[in-house]
């Protein structure tokens, strides 16, 4: 869901470990076909994205041969939109967005 600006929030998925400190959602192999080993969503690095870019970029064979992944299911989904709302690490501004889009 976009802002009135076009922009998205987006959360990356990093390997677990002790670099990151947010365990607020640890995701497992089989949570998604892109988690090939222990992760967490790295709550603290999400950002505001332009849709239209992210689109373009998706567009780009190269990318989307190499880089495309499936679409998430609705629970996890849920899963993260509730991370992202919970952990302490998420920047106040992008919490609050958050529960704009959301109608929280």
């Amino acid at each position: 869901m976009a802002n009135a600006e076009g922009k998205a929030v987006c959360v990356n998925i990093t390997g677990f470990g002790d670099h990151i400190a947010d365990t607020t959602l640890i995701l497992d192999v089989g949570d998604h076909p892109f988690i090939t080993k222990r992760s967490v969503v790295y709550y603290e690095k999400a950002a505001l994205l332009d849709v239209v870019a992210i689109e373009k970029a998706l567009t780009n064979p190269k990318i989307r041969n190499e880089r495309r992944h499936d679409s998430c299911s609705l629970d996890l989904l849920a899963r993260i939109r509730q991370g992202l709302i919970t952990s302490k690490h998420t920047k106040t501004a992008i919490k609050n967005l958050c529960k704009v889009l959301w109608g929280m």
